[in-house]
């Protein structure tokens, strides 16, 4: 077979890939139209669209080849009458678009940014079949396949610049968007405010969490859906419970020692180095403050150690979950914060949801991960893409059926604070290079993976991550650093060792994992200093 030419070649091949099919066995004329639509949308909307099509929410138009094709109302989108739903050729041009994604992620392209930016659909030699009729004849029947080439190019959105005196035109707001907005959170823009916001929701001591009725010796209880409690895990109270005023007590003693009269100085060591300048917004005091607040959050929604006892899940098939998991978060580039977010989500969900079946797992992993974008990605990838991972083995109405699950494992919040947190907190303090905290952010996502390490709390978690990674790298860890979230050395020293076995296990083993493939630029070889440096934790 000969080299295969392209009819062109994109201007840079480093940002772009390339797919084609030949002698695809589909008619050329519809396939000529459908890729003619598609050409310039991104790789995911023209999936969409093409899904669209083979459900007939969307239809192609058709504006060479109009010969015997009907008007449809659908085709007015595109500012034309004529149009179909060619299924076939929607199929194959949607499995050209994934093979490019494939050769997209091989060199390392962002997928969310790649654009189909050439389309050729070519006739190819005619295949002569036969077709039978009465009476013993037979007619000639002509098939008219194609080929069809495609290439994507990754394109970053630019915002263009204005002509220069060219006057902006001012958009006109109702007079219901000029009103002066009337909420909590007008005056929250201090700290101070922040305060005097959160202090109507915490209870003082001689408080009850009743709504006293004068002239009645019973206490009136507040009605079931008016229980919303902010700073608490109990965002709406679903199971008629009635919130403990001893769960506020630690945060409000938190803001109360928080409260500085003016003229205090900044505290000492570690945060004497502390300065407020363009790329740090916030003061020693309000960091402080921050830490606190996720110390208390991380306390109270910590899970048991033994939280995996009665359920059908082993520490082995939550690894082999967690894993996919990860695997999701790469191949739809999500965010650090959406991968731990979905982890602490699905643990909270084995600990509580007994009734779960192993046909259900992936399914919870899914929506598990769904649920975490939609809380913190801005683009949020489409639900039945998860069930295109999952080789379709659930719909997207088994996913939004899990959600409502998941809601009432965690009460209605995943509002969860997570080591990736804790571990950009820590860096500013640090200030250790990509290296570092590349592998501090691989050791925090093994404890992850690990049944025994996601217990840990999320700050504990991090400041080891930091801590190995500098051991590792024949750094010298400061010994302020300790002090950051109120830990000692001997303390990091101890959850430390916790770490080694695993973190050695997982560098000395070879076996393709999706950590692995994560973190495949960073030298993932253990020499044999690091590993006696390792070894030496576990004598503490």
């Amino acid at each position: 077979m000969g080299k295969i030419h392209y009819s062109a070649e994109p201007e840079n091949h480093t940002k772009s890939c390339k797919t084609r099919g030949d002698d695809l066995r589909v008619h050329f004329k519809n396939t000529y139209e459908t890729a003619r639509a598609i050409k310039g949308m991104s790789l995911k909307r023209a999936i969409r669209f093409l899904e669209n099509v083979k459900a007939k929410k969307e239809i192609v138009p058709f504006r060479r080849f109009v010969h015997c094709v009907g008007r449809h109302a659908q085709a007015k989108a595109w500012n034309t009458t004529q149009g179909r739903w060619p299924k076939k050729s929607a199929e194959h041009l949607i499995h050209l678009l994934r093979n490019a994604e494939a050769n997209a992620e091989l060199k390392n392209l962002d997928v969310d940014h790649l654009v189909v930016d050439h389309v050729v659909v070519q006739r190819a030699a005619k295949i002569r079949r036969r077709t039978y009729r009465a009476h013993g004849r037979i007619n000639p029947y002509m098939s008219s396949p194609c080929h069809v080439e495609l290439i994507l190019t990754e394109k970053k959105e630019v915002v263009s610049k204005p002509a220069d005196g060219a006057v902006e035109k001012v958009k006109k707001e109702s007079k219901k968007k000029q009103r002066p907005s009337v909420g909590l959170f007008r005056e929250a823009g201090t700290m101070d405010g922040i305060r005097r916001v959160t202090s109507r929701f915490m209870p003082n001591e001689n408080d009850n969490l009743v709504n006293k009725t004068e002239g009645t010796e019973n206490p009136k209880k507040l009605p079931l859906r008016t229980q919303t409690i902010m700073g608490n895990t109990n965002v709406v109270t679903v199971l008629g419970k009635q919130p403990k005023r001893d769960d506020y007590k630690p945060y409000v003693e938190i803001m109360k020692e928080n409260v500085k009269e003016e003229g205090t100085k900044t505290p000492t060591t570690p945060f004497a180095t502390f300065k407020t300048d363009k790329a740090n917004l916030i003061t020693a005091e309000e960091f402080l403050d921050i830490g606190k607040c996720l110390s208390y959050l991380e306390r109270l929604r910590a899970l048991p150690k033994n939280f995996l006892e009665g359920s059908i899940v082993t520490p082995r098939t939550r690894l082999i979950l967690v894993d996919w998991m990860m695997l999701i978060q790469e191949r739809f580039g999500l965010e650090h914060e959406t991968f731990h977010i979905g982890v602490t989500i699905l643990d909270r969900c084995l600990y509580s949801m007994k009734h779960l079946k192993k046909n259900q797992l992936q399914l919870l992993a899914a929506s598990c991960m769904f649920l975490a974008s939609k809380y913190e990605e801005v683009s949020i990838p489409h639900a039945g893409d998860f069930a295109y991972l999952a080789d379709n083995i659930f719909t997207t109405k088994d996913i939004i059926r899990m959600e409502s699950e998941i809601f009432a494992a965690v009460n209605f919040n995943v509002n969860f604070v997570v080591s990736i947190t804790f571990l950009r907190r820590y860096r500013y303090f640090l200030d250790n290079g990509k290296e570092a905290h590349g592998l501090s952010k691989m050791i925090v996502d093994l404890a992850y993976l690990d049944g025994t390490l996601c217990t840990k709390l999320p700050s504990v978690i991090a400041m080891c991550a930091d801590y190995l990674a500098y051991r590792m790298l024949n750094l010298v860890f400061p010994a302020t650093a300790f002090e950051l979230h109120g830990f000692t050395q001997e303390q990091i020293l101890a959850e430390s060792a916790a770490f080694v076995d695993p973190l050695i296990s997982f560098l000395n083993n070879k076996k393709e994992s999706a950590l692995r493939r994560k973190y495949s630029s960073f030298n993932l070889k253990l020499t044999t200093s690091q590993k006696e440096k390792l070894l030496a934790l576990k004598s503490h």
